[in-house]
Order: C-alpha cells, then structure tokens, then sequence
C-alpha cells in the first residue's frame, strides 16, 4: 500500500495548537501579575494574616517576549507597598522591557475606635473606645493600635461614634495649669532644692514652661514632670 507521508503531515501540523509556540514567545500575564504579587507579599511579609492584594489584570493586548532572566521587581517612584500602588516588572536580558502593573494591597489591623460620643476637651476612659479591625491601608493619618495608647489623653476635637483615633484627634493631658500654684524643683549633682511657684501657662508632661519662683520673682522656665511639678536642672 502507498502511503503520501505529505498529506499526513501537514495536517498533524495544523492540529497542534497554536498557542503553545506562542508561550515561548510571549511573556505570560500570569507570570507578570504572580511577580507583582511575591513582590508585595514579600514586602508585606510581617503582617500576613492580616493582608489581601489584588493585582489589576494587563491589556490581552500587551506581548513581550518571553525574558531568558528571572524578572525583576521594584516599586514604582512615589508608590507604596501598601494600599493603592504601582510596582515596576524589568526584564534585563538582550531584549529588555518594562512594564508597571497596578495593583491594590488591603492590610486589616485592630485599630482604636470611639464608642461613645467623645467632646472637644474631654479625657478618654476606657468605656469610651474599643479595639475593631479596620483597614489601616487607607489611613493616611495614623492610628492607635492598643487601648492604652489612649485611656488618659485628651479629645483635641469632637470624635463621633465609630471613628478612628489618631495622634491628630487626641493629645496629651495638661498636667500643670496656668496661675496655678506648682513646686519647682532644683536639681545638680550634690542636692535638690525644692520651692513653691506659679505656673505661667498651661504644660503637658514633658513640655518646658515659664514658671515664676515666689520668693525670688524670678521667672524661669522648667520642664513639667508631674502634676503640680516642675524641675529645673542646675
């Protein structure tokens, strides 16, 4: 029997799919937005059952050639690893390319949370917060991550309900009022002297303020250290 090997073989050819030999020429999306992904994770690595990331899918249009060196992978300028960012992808090999893939990280954390109407002035207790998971991505300016990073300090605005506490809402209590009546104390080397004086202005703990010593009606400046208390060093 005659066997036309030509007319077999050609249609073999045809039968295989196409795509495959185009797999070894194009970079797969797939590879490109996994890379992104390690990336991200890696950055993220210290908070990982707390972190979702969700890499926006490439035009079906986009073809580079398949890179013959592990891809690299940097952040693009201005961008963050967290929250709404952009990651560069570099293939360095003869035919280099770059591509910056978008891509969104959500990082949920318990964060302090008002659970009572808070007012301008007032010192928050514990019955006024709690601690909920929230997505900290978002929050541009800052927060509270334990209860007592804000039971004793003091609402600088009204906080609503539900709101997120952060080192712009709340400041530290003044412990030293002004006119009020406040022990100064003295320190060196050998000994400490203590004497009564008058608060000029308000003090937070830590915070340097004029102070004037009743016996010599001298006006100094000391730092407040505790309630009533001021210390200057000699």
């Amino acid at each position: 029997m005659n066997i036309r090997l030509g007319s077999i073989i050609i249609p073999l050819l045809l039968a295989l799919p196409f795509s495959s030999a185009l797999g070894k020429q194009y970079q797969s999306h797939k590879s490109i937005r996994t890379a992104v992904s390690d990336f991200l994770t890696d950055k993220n690595s210290h908070q990982l059952d707390q972190i979702q990331i969700k890499v926006n899918r490439l035009d079906r249009r986009l073809k580079l050639h398949l890179c013959d060196m592990p891809l690299e992978r940097f952040l693009s300028p201005g961008s963050r690893d967290y929250g709404r960012t952009t990651i560069g992808i570099r293939c360095d090999d003869d035919k280099p390319w770059t591509i910056y893939v978008s891509a969104q990280v959500t990082i949920h954390k318990p964060v302090v949370v008002a659970i009572s109407s808070i007012r301008r002035g007032q010192l928050i207790t514990a019955e006024d917060v709690m601690l909920e998971n929230k997505n900290v991505s978002t929050l541009h300016f800052g927060y509270l991550n334990s209860i007592e990073a804000a039971i004793g300090s003091i609402a600088k605005r009204h906080i609503s309900v539900g709101k997120i506490l952060t080192k712009q809402t709340i400041g530290a209590p003044k412990i030293v009022r002004r006119g009020e009546h406040v022990t100064i104390i003295s320190n060196n080397k050998r000994f400490s002297v203590r004497m009564a004086g008058k608060a000029m202005s308000d003090g937070t703990k830590g915070k340097r303020i004029r102070v004037k010593n009743n016996s010599s009606k001298r006006i100094i400046e000391a730092t407040v250290t505790a309630p009533g208390v001021v210390t200057v060093s000699s």
